[in-house]
């Protein structure tokens, strides 16, 4: 997959995952939601997804 195509398609998982968190579903179903959406992305997206996170201040300066 070209490095393009491999942006777009965690960009998409993001957006997904984003109104997963802005629904109005309690926090445990959306922790499973979100669990099950990142799962079925595959290794390598979820892998990237998880590497975003850690890598941007943003967020994870906000949990420690």
């Amino acid at each position: 997959m070209s490095n393009q195509m491999s942006d777009y398609r965690i960009e998409q998982c993001l957006k997904d995952i984003k109104e997963i968190l802005e629904s109005k579903a309690d926090s445990e179903t959306k922790k499973k939601s979100i669990f099950d959406k990142i799962k079925s992305f595959g290794s390598d997206v979820a892998a990237s997804i998880v590497a975003n996170i850690v890598t941007n201040p943003n967020i994870f300066g906000s949990m420690l």
